[in-house]
């Protein structure tokens, strides 16, 4: 049996990873067919590089992939270069996936000197390509692939986008086990102390500026069916001991029928389960029913993605937002005792600095819990992005420098080294004030099992340190 090795690098500094669920669907693909996967997941393992090369080297596997977003592409290509210049490794074709190559094919290929490039929705094309390396077939008709050949890179017809996403098998879970990660790297609020994420939407019908999901996924709206979505939770909580879920959607709450029907059949099994949606939803989608019943459902905590206190700011990136809502909406979700969560952004084009302070103000009235404040970063696919690389030269970027923390690469015309204190600024306005503290207090007093979990923690670090000496692929 053929053998293909899925690799997410090393994440630079101190990020906490999630389970990869692409590199799973792509797994889970591939072993359907008939291959072996093996999925390599540097940042849980903490492997280096040379590492990597060394069980590659035993492996030898029919193909290698490798996975990585923008902030972590400069891990992908250091990879990618060792991989190449290894005399037993050179041979073997190298394919690399995620947003960032899919914006920027050409580059990638070349700078990470690479054979292939998937583009956007990876499940059958990889698949298709996998085949056609096993069998020593022609790479042209494989849609949604970029490749080189005969030092030329050529970039293939876009692959239709999965239309029934029941169609594609769960992530290969038992390749990542979710309990092995760490607790919600998106932050501190938890409240079971085995988690997993999950995905039960793609695409995206609207066209924010900042934002690549519909270039990357479509413009049209896919939704896998409720019971497809739970049966999938109970398979994590039979086997995984699986009892909170976060949903990974860009647009859960778009659909109403979708979500009542995710809460009914949760609801209609009796699931104990909690739920919490930490990539951020539209606001203008919730209305009293839908909160209702999300709760009865389970959900604690959900991010409200607001970005700007600028009307004129989210006009211009067609967020198409009406911010006279956005309080009354945050008042509707706390009445039902849900943790509400703010996503701003500072420094958006057609900022100005009046504009940030104006934000900064307004997160002292809003009754948000918590707030997140980052920093517009031009990311690959956007159309920001596609303005913003009209004035540098990609080959020399050093693409560590997209971080939505830093205030690296500008996209107002002030002084960008005053968005990092405004940043600073809108966090101190909003956290150290009285009614953020209370909240934060009682948070913690009403789920004393955060702190139960540190230990959990603790003892789920020595856990993957005995799972991982089991990989005896690893072995010294």
């Amino acid at each position: 049996m053929n053998t293909v090795v899925l690799i997410r690098p090393l994440f630079p500094g101190l990020l906490r990873p999630n389970p990869p669920l692409g590199l799973g669907y792509l797994a889970a693909v591939l072993e359907k067919n008939g291959y072996k996967v093996i999925i390599v997941d540097c940042s849980i393992l903490k492997i280096d590089n040379k590492r990597v090369i060394r069980f590659l080297t035993k492996v030898k596997p029919l193909a290698i992939g490798i996975s990585a977003l923008t902030s972590h592409y400069n891990q992908m290509k250091e990879l990618s270069r060792l991989i190449k210049s290894d005399a037993t490794l050179k041979n073997i074709p190298l394919i690399l996936g995620g947003p960032h190559v899919t914006f920027l094919p050409i580059e990638s290929i070349r700078e990470c000197c690479a054979d292939f490039v998937i583009l956007g929705e990876g499940e059958i094309t990889l698949l298709e390509l996998i085949k056609a390396i096993e069998n020593k077939t022609s790479f042209e008709v494989i849609k949604g692939l970029s490749y080189k050949i005969n030092n030329n890179i050529k970039i293939n017809e876009p692959r239709e986008f999965i239309k029934n996403l029941d169609e594609l098998p769960f992530p290969a879970w038992h390749l990542m086990p979710p309990n092995t990660y760490p607790l919600d790297p998106h932050g501190h609020e938890y409240i079971r102390a085995h988690y997993a994420p999950i995905i039960t939407t793609r695409g995206c019908p609207f066209k924010c500026t900042y934002c690549a999901s519909t270039n990357l996924w479509g413009n049209k709206f896919r939704r896998r069916s409720p019971k497809n979505v739970v049966e999938e939770m109970e398979f994590l909580m039979k086997n995984f001991g699986v009892r909170e879920f976060h949903i990974w959607d860009d647009n859960f709450t778009l659909i109403k029928k979708h979500v009542n029907g995710i809460c009914d059949e949760i609801i209609r099994r009796k699931l104990d389960l909690k739920l919490k949606c930490p990539n951020g939803i539209r606001i203008d989608t919730l209305d009293e029913q839908i909160i209702y019943k999300m709760k009865k459902a389970g959900f604690y905590h959900i991010v409200l993605a607001v970005e700007s206190a600028s009307q004129r700011i989210l006009d211009d990136v067609k967020k198409k937002l009406d911010l006279k809502k956005v309080p009354k909406l945050v008042k509707m979700v706390k009445k039902y005792g849900i943790v509400t969560r703010g996503f701003f952004m500072l420094g958006l084009p057609t900022e100005t600095i009046n504009s940030c302070y104006k934000t900064i103000k307004y997160l002292r009235k809003i009754d948000l819990d918590y707030v997140s404040i980052f920093i517009a970063q031009p990311l690959p696919g956007s159309e920001i992005f596609n303005q913003w690389k009209k004035n540098i030269t990609l080959g020399n970027f050093d693409w560590e420098n997209i971080e939505y923390r830093r205030s690296n690469q500008p996209l107002v015309n002030f002084n960008p080294k005053y968005l990092k204190r405004f940043r600073m600024r809108a966090y101190l306005t909003f956290f150290f004030r009285l009614r953020t503290i209370y909240t934060i207090f009682s948070h913690l007093m009403m789920n004393l099992t955060w702190f139960k979990n540190i230990g959990q923690q603790l003892i789920r670090l020595l856990i993957t340190k005995k799972w991982f000496k089991k990989e005896t692929v690893f072995s010294k």
